[in-house]
């Protein structure tokens, strides 16, 4: 589980809201989906072709989904509930 301090404004890197802020989430450490990198032309100066294939395996998606469910529980307690005023879902 990731939770970080301050909230991103607009999604901009490095510009964080006024306003205080938490955000949680997860990140899966071992996962089973595979994706790939190859050629697309014997010129080396061409871009790759890249897939990363994410959330393709069951057990990745079940991962994630239980991880995300376990920040909103983490959040919904009683000692958040108590310091926060308003919920923001951005994604």
């Amino acid at each position: 589980m990731l939770v970080r301090a301050g909230q991103l404004q607009g999604r901009a890197v490095g510009q964080l809201e006024e306003e205080p802020g938490l955000t949680g989430g997860t990140w899966q450490m071992r996962p089973l989906s595979r994706g790939y990198v190859e050629a697309r032309s014997p010129r080396p100066g061409d871009p790759p072709a890249i897939n990363p294939r994410y959330l393709s395996e069951e057990t990745d998606r079940r991962a994630v989904v239980g991880g995300l469910r376990y920040v909103r529980r983490i959040f919904a307690g009683r000692r958040w509930r108590a310091l926060s005023g308003r919920r923001s879902c951005r994604g």
